[in-house]
């Protein structure tokens, strides 16, 4: 299953596909304003010390998609360092990259102040790695926009949807968590994974192996990203969503139960056996930017288990204003 929830920095497919931010100096003071639920001074919590490595760290899927910044230099240890500071401010963050609607970096200390409570999958962070959280929005990202929407000429559509679709699903060096990295944080560098969204956006649309159902999402998320699913009611998932129709996910601390209405199935596609190389999985892989609301949370076996349901894209979003509308509680 291709990537969602919270990350470390050094990921790969993060570093492929999301640039670092420019314009910090001096010893870190994260940049994004972290949800008031979850803000401490647990820097010095219990298990958690040393200084601070840059949040974009040398993670081979995160680098392919970075491009760097003119303050930052590589260290031959798996991480940026900064420069030396020019004082012990921080500047600003001015630039309007990274989207903190779509993505923060928060120390690990404050989303996992437990070291007990650490995911396995998050096991090789160094204590003094930043948690990279992706989360859902309200709105369309600008660089989605930009170079991910429109109609595909005759000459721009894929000529074979089985091939576009096993590029996803199957493609070497993790293509698909690269793409799904980019879009989920809004990244300039959907400029070059554009043209190959637009046609998978299209291949899931023609796709005549709809899905009705309930299906299953594990994730390794951060307290931050629970708490954005568990609060915005109703929102965009701005990444490609591979779900299943049976895989269990017991190995992960939260699990994703999404409804689909035969009505919606149009928005999602079931993986067949000849665009995969991995049938057991039994993919239904939903398109990028689809609507859902959140439903409840139960808990089970020590996992959370997060409800959603696929929603009406065209009753409730609006394109001329970019925006969920029409919705209320």
């Amino acid at each position: 299953m291709r990537r969602f929830g919270a990350s470390y920095t050094s990921n790969p497919s993060y570093q492929a596909a999301v640039p670092s931010s420019s314009g910090y100096h001096g010893s870190y003071v994260s940049p994004f304003t972290s949800s008031s639920s979850y803000e401490t001074s647990a820097s010095s919590s219990s298990g958690y010390h040393g200084s601070y490595v840059s949040p974009f760290t040398s993670n081979a899927s995160y680098q392919a998609a970075v491009q760097s910044s003119s303050n930052h230099s590589v260290s031959s240890n798996k991480s940026l360092t900064l420069k030396k500071p020019h004082s012990h401010s921080v500047r600003p963050h001015l630039s309007n990259y990274p989207n903190p609607d779509f993505i923060q970096l928060l120390p690990v200390s404050t989303q996992f102040p437990n070291p007990q409570t650490v995911p396995k999958s998050m096991k090789n962070m160094s204590i003094s790695d930043q948690v990279v959280n992706f989360y859902p929005v309200k709105k369309k990202g600008p660089n989605y926009l930009q170079y991910c929407i429109g109609c595909l000429s005759d000459e721009e559509k894929p000529s074979s949807i089985r091939d576009c679709i096993w590029q996803y699903t199957s493609g070497s060096n993790w293509y698909c968590t690269e793409v799904n990295m980019a879009l989920a944080s809004d990244s300039p560098k959907l400029k070059s994974y554009g043209s190959y969204i637009k046609q998978l956006k299209y291949s899931i649309g023609m796709s005549q192996m709809r899905f009705a159902g309930t299906v299953f999402r594990g994730a390794d998320m951060s307290p931050s990203e629970i708490q954005a699913y568990e609060t915005q009611n109703i929102f965009f998932i701005p990444s490609f969503t591979s779900t299943s129709k049976s895989m269990p996910f017991k190995n992960k601390n939260t699990l994703f139960h999404i409804d689909i209405t035969p009505e919606w199935s149009k928005f999602c596609m079931e993986i067949q056996p000849a665009h995969t190389k991995y049938a057991a999985e039994e993919e239904i892989l939903f398109s990028c930017y689809n609507l859902y609301q959140y439903q409840r949370t139960e808990k089970s076996n020590g996992q959370r288990i997060i409800k959603l349901t696929l929603m009406n894209y065209n009753k409730y979003f609006n394109y001329r204003a970019n925006t969920i509308v029409n919705y209320h509680v």
